[in-house]
């Protein structure tokens, strides 16, 4: 086997010189004064690149990425393939070779959808980096062109589901729709976590999951059950030993996207507003913990799946001022004690 690139050797079969760029083979001519010429051309061409090869055009990076992408969740890898796929079209930048793609071509293509939130935005931006710099690291090409690129900050979703519109859909719910309502309120757990939740999870009261986006370092996560909701876990296991806990009334198993799209038609079929969403009922039960209740902010923390209290203040406090007046009366009554 010859190795990637080596220096002119004559092939007697074709009667011609010949050496191996990158794994190929290229004829050099049948003259050697000329052949070794050619060869000295090529590594230059090929220095001048950085030993990129000019057919990886940006659908080609995309799609190595994805064809790669085993680590994702199904759910994830079809996001990013619908993501890619509007990028390369409306952008007009699939056939475009990687070397002339630049960072305007991107932040032309999200500012040309004003809808998105900055989240939003980030997270396109970060998806389309993400594949580019993993041909960089696989040495398909020789370096991100649209490393410039402008991100734009995350920001707090300001939107978020009021008591009364969260009343009024779960009021509005029925059946399979609103068992796992119940299951999302009173636990605070991530959609995907109580549709990914399966009988073999249940653990008296409990239901510990191996495959989880809690911290890395972190085993399991474990869903606490209030008593009522216990009850109402074991009802639906009944005599099982295996499947999903929670299913729909065609008895199939959740799916976040699903559950996302339940929401939305509630959200028409009411008239409620923007803040109707599926993962509002975590925020409203992480806010109701902090806020309403005396519970310990790292039991919160832990009990929403975060390995410290730096996401639960970053991500899901708000400042509710007639809990600050609270707490301002509590610090108050202490002084005057000590006073």
């Amino acid at each position: 086997m010859r190795k990637s690139n080596c220096k002119p050797y004559w092939r007697t079969a074709k009667q011609a010189w010949y050496c191996t760029i990158e794994g190929r083979q290229k004829s050099l001519g049948k003259d050697e004064k000329e052949a070794r010429a050619r060869y000295r051309k090529l590594l230059r061409q090929k220095a001048a690149l950085g030993g990129l090869d000019a057919n990886w055009t940006v659908r080609r990076c995309l799609d190595h990425y994805l064809e790669n992408a085993s680590r994702f969740k199904a759910n994830t890898l079809r996001n990013r393939q619908q993501l890619f796929d509007r990028f390369c079209s409306e952008a007009k930048v699939g056939k475009l070779r990687i070397t002339d793609l630049t960072a305007d071509h991107l932040e032309a293509w999200v500012a040309a959808h004003p809808g998105w939130s900055p989240s939003s935005r980030r997270t396109a931006i970060n998806s389309i980096m993400a594949a580019i710099n993993y041909c960089v690291k696989r040495k398909k090409i020789r370096e991100n062109p649209i490393s410039g690129v402008v991100r734009p900050k995350w920001e707090r979703r300001k939107a978020v589901i009021g008591k009364d519109d969260e009343r009024a859909v779960y009021d509005a719910s029925r059946g399979a729709f609103r068992a796992i309502l119940t299951a999302l309120r009173e636990t605070g757990a991530r959609p995907g976590e109580l549709c990914k939740a399966r009988v073999e999870d249940y653990r008296d009261g409990m239901i510990v999951l191996t495959e989880h986006k809690e911290d890395r370092h972190v085993e399991t996560r474990t869903i606490h059950l209030t008593p009522s909701l216990r009850e109402e876990v074991e009802r639906l296991i009944g005599g099982r030993t295996t499947g999903p806990i929670w299913t729909n009334s065609r008895g199939k198993p959740w799916k976040p996207d699903t559950i996302y799209c339940r929401f939305k038609r509630a959200r028409k079929d009411l008239g409620l507003g923007d803040g109707v969403f599926p993962y509002s009922l975590r925020h409203n039960f992480a806010s109701d913990a902090i806020n309403e209740s005396d519970a310990n902010p790292a039991v919160v923390a832990k009990l929403l799946g975060h390995s410290g209290m730096e996401t639960l203040m970053r991500f899901y406090f708000r400042e509710d001022p007639e809990a600050a007046q609270k707490a301002l009366a509590e610090i108050r009554k202490g002084r005057k004690r000590d006073g």
